[in-house]
């Protein structure tokens, strides 16, 4: 009885570890799209600039870039984010490494100014296609 018990709680612990790994280090884009959505509604550059009633639109994109068998190493993604003065495409590239979020890229696209709003990342950088 003791050899079987043995048995199943160790292969059993190795699994259970195994997954909580793999969900610290994988993204999931929609506990990342509302954290994005609501660090952009406290940012004074662009509450300025599309106004502080900001509603998110109809399109909503995004990428994996990595492996198949192993957690998502980097999420690319696209979203519209429309406020009372102007709308706006926000880019976001992020990371993750053990819980944390890197992000590489978090800008605003304003549409009708041409304003491009770098919180985060290169100035230059757009995300690949």
């Amino acid at each position: 009885m003791m050899g079987w018990t043995c048995g199943a709680i160790g292969p059993g612990s190795l699994m259970v570890g195994g997954y909580a790994l793999r969900r610290s280090l994988q993204i999931r884009p929609e506990p990342l799209y509302r954290h994005v959505l609501k660090f952009l509604k406290r940012d004074s550059r662009v509450v300025e600039a599309i106004g502080k009633d900001m509603q998110p639109g109809k399109f909503r994109a995004y990428r994996y870039e990595g492996y198949q068998m192993m957690p998502n190493r980097k999420l690319q993604m696209m979203f519209e984010l429309n406020g009372n003065k102007h709308g706006s495409t926000v880019s976001v590239e992020v990371s993750r490494s053990f819980g944390k979020f890197d992000f590489e890229l978090l800008a605003v696209d304003v549409k009708g100014t041409g304003d491009r709003i770098v919180l985060s990342g290169d100035v230059e950088r757009a995300l690949n296609k």
